[in-house]
């Protein structure tokens, strides 16, 4: 390189030198040709981790509603359990003349409970959905930043910092308009 910078034209320059310096230069535009390339795969990584990020936002949102839904459903559904039961008391001591009713209210209370058992169940199963649907969430999270981070390193160990987003020059002669 000292050779190079140290010659007054072209011509004083040793061939060895110049063939060194053409693969420097050559080498050079691999590294940042890599590097770009490297960060293009970053950007759609850290995109495709984004995109999946905010879905799954949006499915935490709907599972909460859903949650919420179910919370109602299972209150309702004990409040009929309840009434249902009151039902049945008031009817077995009435049996005389409405034995009919109390069994149709047993079944009643029996199905209400059902119902009742089958809401919870449906609030568990929505609470461990929102559970691994949060963690997943934070995973993306972590694989966008993972990313992000990634595509600035590879552009610190080539040291290229800006570099890699700017045109590489294809020839060992400077072709910058003006010079």
């Amino acid at each position: 390189m000292n050779d190079f910078l140290t010659a007054l034209d072209e011509g004083d320059l040793k061939p060895d030198v110049v063939k060194r310096f053409e693969e420097m230069v050559a080498q050079a535009q691999q590294s940042a040709e890599a590097a770009a390339k490297s960060e293009q795969n970053a950007k759609s990584h850290a995109d495709n981790a984004a995109g999946s990020a905010q879905q799954t936002a949006q499915d935490v949102t709907a599972t909460e509603t859903a949650r919420d839904d179910a919370e109602r459903f299972a209150e309702n559904a004990r409040q009929d359990a309840v009434a249902t039961a009151e039902d049945r008391k008031a009817t077995a001591e009435d049996v005389t003349s409405t034995g009919a009713n109390a069994a149709a209210a047993g079944q009643s209370a029996q199905d209400a409970a059902g119902y009742a058992r089958a809401a919870e169940q449906a609030k568990t199963d929505i609470d461990i959905t929102l559970a691994g649907t949060l963690k997943t969430v934070n995973h993306l999270s972590e694989i966008a930043a993972a990313g992000q981070n990634a595509q600035q390193e590879s552009r610190y160990n080539l040291g290229l910092k800006d570099a890699a987003t700017m045109d590489v020059q294809s020839s060992i002669y400077d072709r910058t308009e003006g010079r």
